[in-house]
């Protein structure tokens, strides 16, 4: 079942942050990824005056390197970005 929200958490190293379902949004700084069939374009909600799509971020290498994402419609549920599947963290 698609989920409501239009935004996910994204779990990088040494951050979090939000990334958006595309939309209109244009994607020139290339901080954008495919999460379940759908493009989402980073949010940087810590950088002041950030414009999603646009604006470009001093360590960008963070953002490109999300690692987990909670399913939105099942929060206790953290998927690896790189497999797909399920993480199982011990």
């Amino acid at each position: 079942m698609a989920s409501p929200e239009d935004y996910v958490f994204l779990y990088c190293p040494e951050h979090i942050t939000v990334a958006v379902k595309q939309s209109s949004f244009e994607t020139r700084n290339n901080l954008a990824l495919r999460w379940e069939n759908q493009v989402r374009v980073i949010a940087g909600t810590a950088a002041p005056g950030f414009q999603i799509g646009l604006s470009r971020l001093d360590r960008e290498w963070i953002f490109r390197s999300a690692q987990y994402v909670p399913h939105p419609d099942q929060p206790n549920i953290i998927f690896d970005l790189r497999t797909g599947t399920q993480a199982a963290f011990r």
